[in-house]
């Protein structure tokens, strides 16, 4: 992909991606509009920024992902805003770049827990952030933060190449 083309979908999918992390934070839930939009966005200008037959195989890649994460889902291991909004961001990772990908979504999966944690002992919980439900949550986490930031990461990381 050209780097016009990624400094592009970095600014383009930035709200987007900030409203996904917002919205699973405040309600534990991902709203499918913004899974749809961000899908959108790749499908609309995806094919301006690369050959043809790669925008095909990151089509089907989408595809892939999340029929993968619909049995990840189905087995009660990752929520099902969480598998929509990884398929709405598989297609603008390269899959020579997938092990750089997942290393950030490690390493901001990580730093999410710990933030998330800290906050939740802080006054910003009772302040700024009451009635979120992700404080109640004991178990599960609203890991569309991590793959928000993983997405702008990565976007950032290989445009900077």
């Amino acid at each position: 992909m050209s780097e016009f083309g990624l400094w592009f979908f970095l600014c383009v999918t930035f709200p987007i991606v900030i409203w996904c992390a917002w919205s699973d934070l405040k309600n534990m839930t991902i709203p499918n509009k913004a899974n749809i939009a961000l899908f959108a966005v790749f499908v609309i200008f995806g094919a301006f920024f690369m050959p043809l037959p790669e925008f095909g195989i990151r089509i089907l890649q989408a595809v892939g992902v999340l029929i993968l994460f619909f049995i990840l889902n189905s087995m009660g291991l990752i929520g099902g805003g969480d598998a929509k909004l990884f398929a709405a961001i598989a297609p603008f990772v390269a899959y020579r770049d997938v092990t750089i990908y997942l290393f950030l979504l490690s390493f901001l999966s990580i730093a999410a827990v710990v933030l998330h944690r800290v906050v939740d002992r802080t006054a910003l919980k009772t302040t700024l952030f009451a009635n979120w439900k992700s404080w109640s949550e004991k178990i599960k986490f609203p890991f569309g933060l991590p793959l928000a930031g993983s997405l702008s990461a990565y976007l950032l990381y290989s445009a900077m190449q």
